[in-house]
């Protein structure tokens, strides 16, 4: 356990002194405000045609124009921060293999199963921060713009501000077991190849590929916790999320799909770290 804690604590300084892993960062906050601002520019015909028409939105309607922006900045925010999660912990193991840091780390006393185990204890933290990241840069983008009142719609109130904030909580909590098991495949990733740029191309390759044709599964895709993972063929919980807070009546995720967010990254997780453990146990390092 003391050699996992200062495999974690190692990577953890390495990665705070990145000018690259800080820039990233800062490109990944953007996203979401990059992406409000466009959705401001893509309403204004439609503004300008109600205007027009003297049929503009009331004020109830203003008051609670901001959770769609929200909701999809945010998940954009979530769509390339998971992704470089992946690529940095496909990187980790593999790059430190090559470069010779992993050996040195082994002869100072710190178990093969902890440098496995170093990196996941890294994984929720990086999660967590990725999403409060993006979710205050898209919640500051939007209350400069729009309000985040009650949903309404032609006068009639859809749902109020505390439902679509439990709705939007509810999203992101389930949102987190795919992002923390999509890192752990990342190590296992790290593990299988032979190489840092095999690796990370092993890991996007797998990942993109399966977001590709995961609608042939159909509803056994569910099982697979890339599902629910924020993708650009979304079928994640804050994919869901965005047409309730369109107000679409029939958007909602399944009870079946809330379990399968829930419950079956975590099983997929420790798989993906016990075959990262065998598989550096066994192979020269």
């Amino acid at each position: 356990m003391k050699g996992t804690l200062l495999v974690a604590r190692s990577e953890w300084y390495r990665d705070l002194r990145s000018r690259a892993g800080w820039l990233l960062a800062v490109v990944i906050a953007l996203v979401p405000v990059v992406r409000v601002f466009a959705w401001r520019v893509a309403e204004a015909p439609d503004r300008l045609r109600r205007a027009q028409s003297g049929a503009a939105a009331s004020a109830d309607e203003l008051a609670g124009a901001g959770w769609a922006p929200l909701v999809e900045s945010w998940r954009f925010g979530l769509v390339l921060g998971g992704l470089a999660l992946l690529i940095h912990f496909a990187r980790g193991l593999a790059g430190d293999r090559d470069s010779g840091i992993a050996r040195l780390a082994v002869t100072r006393s710190v178990s093969r199963t902890g440098l496995v185990g170093g990196r996941a204890l890294l994984a929720p933290l990086y999660v967590v921060l990725l999403v409060a990241v993006t979710g205050a840069s898209a919640w500051l983008a939007v209350r400069a713009n729009y309000g985040l009142g009650d949903l309404v719609v032609d006068g009639y109130t859809l749902m109020t501000a505390e439902e679509l904030f439990a709705e939007l909580r509810r999203s992101v909590l389930l949102t987190l077991p795919a992002l923390v098991c999509l890192c752990c495949a990342g190590i296992a990733a790290s593990a299988l190849a032979r190489s840092a740029v095999g690796a990370v191309a092993l890991a996007t390759v797998a990942f993109l590929g399966f977001d590709l044709f995961k609608e042939v599964l159909g509803r056994k895709a569910l099982l697979v916790f890339s599902s629910h993972v924020p993708s650009i063929f979304d079928e994640s919980a804050m994919a869901e999320m965005v047409q309730v807070a369109l107000g679409y009546s029939d958007a909602g995720m399944s009870e079946q799909a809330v379990n399968a967010a829930l419950w079956l990254p975590w099983p997929q997780a420790v798989l993906a770290l016990a075959l990262a453990a065998v598989v550096v146990a066994r192979r020269p390092l």
